[in-house]
């Protein structure tokens, strides 16, 4: 993770599945644990619960603990998953549940209401879309940099949505606590399955998140 010494927290660097399903799948994601990934968002949101089970029992243990779930929230503490991700499909985690929450955001409204209750949020789209095709940006550079002014836009707010490797530098400057990779990481995957080009893609974000600050080592 890079740290960013003005403000004194962690930039992290995250990524999310695909929603659809790609060759291989889970030797990439733990290729991607391999070469130091820590937080693996698991979007599935078309498997059925008995899918999902059978994903985590064939994780290892290192892999689990960096996934956060974003369905079948009741299958988190047998396999002990790093956390649980809300969303609208499920606003609230599971009775009993004490463990990290992360949650989806698409209006600075919800940032607002929902930053403070959880570990961090996402805000999306930040930028165009690379994973679906007309999925504009939702915020303007000036609105994005009122909310980072007001404080809005802090270390528990994780920018989604376009995220490349250029964009870290900027996105840091506004205050974000890190970014989410989705479409820049897996659409080359998705025609090839490489794992050597997977994990290529993967160093280019990594440096790109150093170099924000050379002392440190991205995540």
């Amino acid at each position: 993770m890079a740290v960013d010494k003005a403000r004194g927290f962690q930039f992290h660097l995250m990524v999310v599945t695909s929603e659809q399903d790609l060759p291989d799948e889970t030797a990439a994601w733990e290729t991607l644990r391999e070469a130091g990934l820590t937080h693996l968002h698991l979007r599935k949101p078309h498997w059925d619960g008995a899918r999902m089970e059978a994903c985590l029992e064939s994780l290892s243990p290192g892999l689990r603990a960096c996934v956060r779930l974003h369905d079948h929230h009741a299958l988190a503490a047998r396999y002990h998953v790093g956390g649980l991700h809300l969303n609208a499909r499920h606003p609230l985690p599971p009775q009993g549940y004490r463990g990290p929450v992360s949650r989806s955001c698409h209006t600075l409204a919800e940032v607002e209401r929902y930053k403070t209750a959880c570990e961090y949020v996402f805000l999306s789209p930040v930028y165009a879309s690379i994973s679906k095709q007309g999925y504009a940006a939702a915020f303007t550079p000036e609105t994005l940099r009122e909310a980072a002014e007001s404080g809005l836009i802090d270390a528990r707010v994780v920018a989604m949505g376009g995220v490349t490797p250029d964009k870290l530098p900027p996105l840091q400057a506004l205050g974000f606590g890190g970014a989410a990779v989705l479409g820049a990481l897996w659409q080359a995957y998705a025609h090839a399955a490489d794992l050597n080009a997977l994990r290529s893609a993967w160093e280019t974000f990594r440096q790109a998140a150093a170099k924000m600050n050379p002392n440190d080592e991205a995540r």
